[in-house]
């Protein structure tokens, strides 16, 4: 995923690592937690075909749902949003 934002340049100075490193990071937490993903809640044959149906969320917002999930926790995400 990087390379989709960087480039395939070669990057050797420690100044660069560094600013890959943290690019890195939030590259990760926008991927992992604010893209919106599609979640099958409903798959049923109609005729010989599958009519699906999705939910559409953002995983903070599916991680937010959760009673089990501590107050800490949940300060903690909906902060990082």
């Amino acid at each position: 995923m990087v390379r989709q934002y960087t480039g395939w340049r070669r990057y050797d100075t420690e100044e660069e690592y560094q600013i890959l490193k943290k690019l890195t990071k939030l590259i990760s937490l926008r991927h992992n937690l604010f893209i919106p993903q599609m979640k099958i809640i409903k798959k049923e044959r109609i005729n010989g075909k599958i009519k699906k149906k999705h939910e559409i969320e953002i995983p903070v917002n599916r991680v937010l749902k959760i009673e089990s999930l501590d107050n800490q926790t949940k300060e903690k995400l909906i902060n990082l949003r």
